[in-house]
C-alpha cells in the first residue's frame, strides 16, 4: 500500500525541559508559572506521579490560584525511562491500581488528554497498555519506537485528528488500533502480521480505498466496519478467511477486487448465523471482481453468492 507522505514546516517554538532524578518526584514546583512554551520535554525517570501530572496538564487548559498557565501541546519523552512501580492508571479513579513494568506505559496513561497534539515516546519503551491514548482528540501523529514488543487494545481509539501512525514491522497484535480515527491517512500493516486485526479501522471515515498486503491470511472481525466512505478494496491472493462484520455498514463500498483463486471462507456470527462478513452493506450495488476462470466458484460460495454483480478480471 502506498502511504501518503505529509510534510509540514514548523516555526521554532520554545521548549521547557525538565530532568527527573528521583522515582518519587512529581512535576509540582518544577514547571514555570508563566511561559509561552508549547513544547514540554521530560528526561530521566518517568514515574507514576509524573505521568499523572502530565495527564492533568494535557487534559485541561487551566490557571491555578497562583496563576500557573498550562499551554503545552507537544510532549517529548524520547530520553525518559519508565520506572517500574505501582501506578494509578486513572487519576479520577484512584482505586484502579496497576503495576507498571519497566519500560512499560500502562493502560489509560494519557487517555482523554485532549490538548496533546504531538508526542515522542521513550526510545526504549517496550509495551503500551490498553487505551493509553484513547480519546486524545487533538493528537495528530505518532511513530511507535522499534523497541516496542507489544501494544494494547485500542490505544488510539477515538483520536479523531490522528492522521499518521506507523507501527514497527514486528508487531502482530494491534486490535482496534485506529478505531474512530476519522482523519487517518498515513499508516502501515506490519510486515510480520498475517492478519488485519479485530476492529483495526472501525469507523475510519477518511478511508476511501485499501489494498490488503500480500502476507495477510486473515481479516478479523469488524476490521473495516463503519468505514462509511470506503469505496474500493483489493483483497490479496493469500487471504483464506474473512470474519463476520468485516464490512459492516460500508454502504459506499462499490468495488471489491478479490485476487484469491479459491474464494476466502466467509464466517458468521455464532449468535446470529445470518450475519456474515457483508452484514449491512449493499450487495446489489457493490461489484465483486474475481480472477479469470473463478466466476462459477464465487457464485456458488457462501457469502459471495449474495452479490448480484460478480465479474472476472484479467491481470
Amino acid at each position: 500500500m502506498n502511504m501518503q507522505k505529509l510534510i509540514f514546516q514548523e516555526k521554532a517554538e520554545e521548549t521547557i525541559s525538565i530532568n527527573v532524578n528521583s522515582p518519587y518526584d512529581g512535576l509540582g514546583g518544577l514547571l514555570p508559572y508563566k511561559s509561552s512554551a508549547t513544547r514540554l520535554k521530560i528526561t530521566g525517570i518517568l514515574n507514576s506521579m509524573i505521568i499523572i501530572d502530565l495527564k492533568q496538564i494535557f487534559s485541561t487548559k487551566k490557571t491555578d490560584p497562583n496563576k500557573r498557565d498550562y499551554s503545552y501541546t507537544s510532549l517529548d519523552l524520547s530520553e525518559a525511562k519508565v520506572w517500574k512501580e505501582l501506578y494509578f492508571c486513572n487519576f479520577d479513579i484512584q482505586e484502579s491500581i496497576h503495576r507498571s513494568g519497566e519500560n512499560e506505559l500502562n493502560e489509560c496513561a494519557f487517555q482523554n488528554s485532549k490538548y496533546l497534539e504531538k508526542i515522542i515516546l521513550p526510545n526504549n519503551l517496550e509495551k503500551i497498555g490498553d487505551f493509553a491514548f484513547k480519546y486524545c482528540e487533538n493528537l495528530q501523529s505518532i511513530r511507535i519506537p522499534e523497541s516496542i514488543k507489544s501494544i494494547g487494545y485500542s490505544i488510539f481509539g477515538g483520536c479523531t485528528k490522528l492522521y499518521s501512525c506507523i507501527l514497527p514491522d514486528h508487531i502482530t497484535d494491534y486490535k482496534a488500533l485506529l478505531s474512530e480515527c476519522k482523519s487517518i491517512s498515513e499508516f502501515n500493516i506490519p510486515k510480520m502480521s498475517i492478519s488485519i486485526c479485530n476492529s483495526t479501522f472501525w469507523g475510519c471515515e477518511s478511508l476511501k480505498s485499501f489494498i490488503v498486503p500480500n502476507q495477510i491470511l486473515i481479516i478479523e472481525r469488524q476490521a473495516f466496519a463503519l468505514c462509511e466512505n470506503l469505496q474500493r478494496i483489493t483483497i490479496s491472493e493469500n487471504v483464506k478467511i474473512i470474519y463476520e462484520y468485516v464490512f459492516q455498514e460500508c454502504w459506499n463500498l462499490r468495488d471489491i477486487f478479490c485476487k484469491c483463486k479459491i474464494p476466502p471462507r466467509i464466517l458468521t456470527d455464532d449468535r446470529a448465523p445470518e450475519n456474515n462478513s457483508f452484514y449491512h452493506m449493499s450487495t446489489r450495488e457493490c461489484i465483486i471482481h474475481v480472477p479469470k476462470g473463478t466466476l462459477s466458484e464465487y457464485k456458488n460460495s457462501y457469502g459471495w453468492n449474495e452479490f448480484t454483480k460478480i465479474v472476472e478480471f484479467t491481470e
